[in-house]
């Protein structure tokens, strides 16, 4: 047996010098090309607005980096293909890494590969080898034996699936018919090679064959395995490839800013040209990037509500159309918004930002959508019926266009303190919002938080008739101006009634003044009624007399969940008062399915496909379940039109938390 210090591996076996030149020739010709290709695809980028670097934050994007890139974090929401992603990611990773290091000790003055070194990093790579193989055996059992929809079958897909899988091959082939066949320094079957031990078992199988066949054979795996691996780094730049680089850029660079909480980009509208996005250099470099990170693994478009009903837009299809548009030059003769885009497409959006928890390389889809929407306002392309709802609330500060004076009918024979009338001031600001306020059904959330309030000892106030809309379903179709100008009357009421506190029972408005009203100077401590209650009952200053007899299913409303991720504290709620075991719906907590009210498709009239509250309403009456609970009363008022248009009023109710508990005071 060879003295430990002495073992280390041939790298050019039997190689004559001019064999030699020759790869390192092709070596340079191939990082030329990559370089090139790089050069080329970064030269796109650039032509959009604001610096690519964002160098803030710096430590919670490692963070991001390490959690969905090294840690596969939302890939393994999904544990088949997650699963085999892992395998592939790492494998190909280690791989790599193990190429580095052989080239340095091999082309550089620095020489470590051999002995102990060498024997850990034998079977380092022979693990991560049978990784790299077993993920894409996982995968090629999806692909073309499965076949699920959403998947994409173009060339490249095809192309980088057998590139990894014979570089995976011929790197075990070249091993094994290295350690069969012997080297000029050691004889075959050396006993250290048994690191390697997936090279070293198959040579057994090899026994007995001509040494100079193998050696023949071994030179033969060497240059094809080499060759794939020069051209795989060539294409790199040119095909799918690419996304190995651009996801792991993207992830780091994707701004929180705008995207943590679905916060749509701030617009100074003194100074603002045009709004939205209708050519390539309308998008931030940043954006641009995110274009090419795309995976084109459709979980997009598996998680989104407008394409599960029919609608035509799919967020996969989106951003591939506007990568087409980037690769082509395109945008500038032929507009974005209504040409690249259709307008259906850009309305059908729900604003749900499944698409956006999906992705697992930050790619911000509906971000996307919004700027394109702004584009279609600004050029008063809007449907005619959001159109009517935007000019009510400019009239009468509220979609509804109902006096604004009218604000505090709902509290009709209730006893409920006016801002403007409490001597001494008020810990909480409670926003009633334009639904509790002027819709009939959702007047009994209003009538019940005043109750629970009431209960609590909590002391509150409400602004009645000073409320105006704070249209975030305005900005969420598109319409910047409306949105800021309702902002900053709301910021001016505010700030006369000193408020720090709001307590608000409507996930959009919770969003909205919480996230989208710093973008205009005010801050605040905004809290969504489900995490109030449920503390009120934590403290014992909410006290119940009894249990809610009927069983409950809960809905996960977008804007408090995926949003704001507040999962917890509404089952916190329904479990301390339900009598029975409350139920789930498959499709919960960050792939909760959306009621279709959000973005403004509340106030719009879209006969394609479909209707999303129709789908998430037979979801939940499947479930046995005889009342639908609800913490936002867009998802009410959406299920309960879903009811009576479905006859399902025999079968299941909507509740708000509230009500509910309400009944159990």
């Amino acid at each position: 047996m060879e003295p430990i210090e002495s073992v280390t591996r041939e790298v050019f076996l039997r190689f004559s010098l001019a064999e030699r030149i020759v790869f390192y020739a092709l070596s340079m010709l191939t990082i030329g090309v990559f370089v090139y290709g790089f050069y080329v695809q970064a030269r796109r980028w650039m032509q959009g607005r604001d610096a690519l670097f964002a160098w803030n934050r710096i430590p919670e994007r490692l963070l991001r980096v390490f959690r969905q890139v090294l840690g596969q974090a939302k890939l393994l929401r999904e544990s088949y293909r997650g699963f085999a992603h892992l395998l592939v990611f790492w494998g190909f990773v280690v791989l790599f890494i193990g190429t580095v290091i052989l080239t340095i000790d091999e082309d550089t003055p620095l020489r470590f590969f051999y002995g102990d070194f060498y024997l850990a990093y034998s079977w380092t790579l022979d693990l991560f080898g049978l990784f790299l193989l077993g993920g894409l055996v996982l995968f090629g059992v999806r692909r073309y034996g499965l076949r699920p929809g959403g998947l994409s079958y173009k060339w490249d897909d095809h192309f980088l699936f057998w590139m990894l899988l014979l570089l995976g091959i011929t790197g075990f082939s070249t091993e094994t018919l290295r350690i069969a066949g012997g080297g000029v320094a050691f004889p075959a079957y050396p006993e250290f090679e048994r690191a390697s031990f997936v090279g070293f078992g198959a040579a057994k199988m090899l026994r007995g064959v001509d040494p100079v066949l193998l050696h023949g054979l071994h030179k033969a795996s060497w240059w094809v395995h080499g060759l794939l691996s020069l051209g795989f780094i060539a294409v790199l730049s040119y095909t799918k490839a690419f996304h190995f680089l651009s996801s792991l850029f993207n992830v780091f660079l994707a701004p929180f800013e705008t995207k943590q909480h679905g916060v749509p980009s701030y617009i100074d509208l003194e100074t603002a040209e045009s709004i939205g996005y209708n050519t390539l250099s309308d998008f931030t470099k940043q954006e641009l990037l995110s274009l090419d990170a795309c995976t084109r693994c459709g979980r997009c478009q598996e998680v989104c509500p407008a394409y599960a009903t029919q609608k035509p837009l799919s967020p996969k299809a989106v951003v591939l159309d506007l990568k087409g548009a980037m690769l082509e030059g395109g945008g500038e003769d032929k507009p974005l918004a209504g040409g690249v885009i259709m307008d259906d497409v850009l309305w059908s959006c729900t604003t749900c930002r499944a698409c956006v928890e999906a992705c697992p390389v930050e790619i911000n889809q509906m971000g996307l959508i919004l700027e394109l929407r702004r584009s279609l306002v600004f050029e008063m392309r809007t449907p005619s019926t959001l159109g009517q709802s935007l000019k009510r609330t400019t009239n009468s500060a509220n979609p509804w266009g109902l006096p604004n004076e009218d604000r505090l009918a709902w509290a009709k024979g209730l006893s409920v303190p006016l801002a403007a009338e409490t001597e001494g001031g008020f810990e909480w600001l409670y926003w009633v919002g334009c639904s509790a306020s002027f819709d009939p059904r959702n007047q009994k959330i209003a009538r019940s938080m005043v109750r629970l309030l009431e209960a609590s000892g909590v002391n509150y106030a409400v602004l009645g008739p000073e409320e105006k809309c704070t249209a975030e379903w305005a900005r969420r179709a598109g319409e910047e101006g409306l949105f800021q100008m309702n902002t900053l009357e709301n910021i001016e009421t505010f700030k006369r009634y000193n408020v720090s506190k709001i307590l608000t029972h409507c996930p959009h408005c919770l969003n909205t003044l919480k996230n989208d009203y710093p973008q205009l100077g005010f801050k605040a401590q905004v809290v969504h009624h489900s995490t109030f209650l449920r503390d009120m009952l934590k403290q014992g200053r909410l006290k119940l007399g009894g249990k809610f007899p009927e069983s409950l299913v809960f809905h996960d409303s977008c804007y408090l969940g995926r949003y704001n991720g507040e999962y917890d504290a509404p089952r916190e709620l329904l479990h301390a008062v339900a009598e029975s075991p409350v139920r789930e719906m498959e499709r919960r907590r960050e792939k909760s399915f959306c009621c279709g009210g959000g973005g403004g498709l509340s106030w719009m009239e879209l006969d394609i496909g479909k209707k999303i509250n129709h789908e998430r309403i037979e979801e939940a009456a499947a479930t046995g379940g005889k009342i639908l609970a609800a913490a936002c009363p867009f998802c009410v008022f959406m299920f309960d039109d879903a009811i009576k248009v479905r006859n399902l009023e025999e079968e299941i109710k909507v509740k708000d938390l509230s009500e509910i508990l309400v009944e159990c005071l």
